[in-house]
């Protein structure tokens, strides 16, 4: 055999095997991303050549790493956290550096030149599309007998959030009228039905709470909120 006797070449640099969260899933103004990489990136690299494109921004949003007690939670909640001990540069948490405008368009945007320990850099940009999620909203659902009546008072009344609250803040929801004050039902759905009857933890998550019937007949009802009421995140 003839020719040369020794070949050089390189695998590539850093790309990312997979992310999250997945880019189906609404994400939150302030969202943190994991990227878990083929291998080991600098994190200089990471920080010079990965940014956010927002929608309504005409400029780069450059990214921040999200470290110490914050990355050992995220990683720990996504359970990576072992995998990530071994190889802690082959995972990435970062968040954009700016809070997103909500119900947006962002691409979160790994581009050329994110590089290996040993110099080897990616010449390869790829973008994961997000759609940020939109402003929390409660909305109040009744039953009716057209779109123009009154809410039927021998059906419950259920306010619907649009993302989980905490239950202990839900239970706080009170509804005044022809002199009571009801209390909500946790666990019910639109028609009413109770779920499994337990009392959550006051640290779980609810998407809709229910006041039972019946209802005062040709009675008007106030529905209070307690102060400073958010959603979970």
């Amino acid at each position: 055999l003839t020719g040369a006797v020794s070949y050089k070449f390189n695998s590539g640099g850093p790309f990312v095997k997979d992310v999250l969260p997945r880019t189906w899933e609404p994400i939150d103004e302030e969202q943190f991303f994991v990227l878990q990489l083929n291998g080991p990136a600098t994190l200089a690299s990471v920080q010079e050549h990965v940014w956010c494109a927002a929608e309504g921004m005409g400029e780069r949003v450059p990214v921040r790493l999200v470290d110490g007690a914050d990355r050992a939670a995220l990683l720990k909640h996504q359970g990576l956290d072992k995998q990530a001990a071994k190889a802690p540069l082959a995972f990435a948490t970062l968040t954009c550096n700016r809070r997103l405008g909500p119900d947006s368009k962002v691409q979160l945007v790994w581009g050329e030149g994110v590089a290996t320990p040993s110099g080897v850099a990616n010449r390869v940009q790829k973008r994961f599309d997000y759609q940020v999620r939109a402003p929390f909203s409660a909305e109040l659902r009744c039953e009716r007998e057209n779109a123009q009546a009154a809410c039927l008072p021998i059906r419950p009344l259920s306010l619907v959030f649009s993302a989980p609250v905490p239950y202990k803040l839900a239970s706080a929801v009170q509804l005044k009228g022809a002199g009571q004050t009801l209390l909500p039902q946790v666990g019910e759905d639109s028609q009413g039905a109770s779920g499994n009857g337990k009392v959550p933890a006051p640290d779980a998550l609810v998407e809709r709470i229910a006041f039972a019937a019946p209802l005062a007949e040709s009675a008007a009802y106030t529905l209070t909120l307690p102060k400073n009421f958010a959603d979970a995140a």
